[in-house]
């Protein structure tokens, strides 16, 4: 991740719990949600 500069880096906040882990799967639906949400769901029905 060092290799990665900062302004490209995300972070997905999490609520503390015991159980502190999201899988590939999981990570690419919320980072995909939310590049839609931010150009309004262009084209979605």
């Amino acid at each position: 991740m060092d290799m990665i500069e900062d302004d490209y880096k995300i972070r997905i906040p999490m609520i503390n719990t015991t159980t502190r882990s999201l899988n590939v799967a999981n990570t690419a639906n919320i980072i995909l949600y939310e590049a839609l949400r931010q150009v309004g769901f262009l084209n979605m029905r």
